[in-house]
């Protein structure tokens, strides 16, 4: 699902402030919300790999994510992305 090759645009940085990890991961969840998806419901495994990163780290980012109100948590496992381009 999550491509080796992982696109962060400029504007990804400036205007989440973002970096690390909490960009990778934004970018990626971005990325599928953009795939005519409204809400994402992330892979753990998969995106954690896609990271490079453990599951409890890429979890943690997802956290902090939703606390500085880039994603909004809609379900369980459940988010939607609340920054456009």
């Amino acid at each position: 699902m999550y491509k080796k090759n992982i696109v962060i645009e400029p504007w990804m940085a400036e205007k989440t402030n973002l970096t690390g990890n909490k960009l990778i991961l934004f970018a990626l969840l971005w990325l599928e919300s953009k795939q005519g998806k409204e809400e994402v419901a992330p892979d753990y495994n998969e995106v954690s790999s896609a990271m490079g990163t453990s599951v409890p780290t890429m979890y943690n980012c997802i956290n902090d994510l939703v606390r500085a109100g880039l994603l909004h948590q809609t379900g369980k496992k459940t988010y939607r992305v609340c920054v456009e381009k």
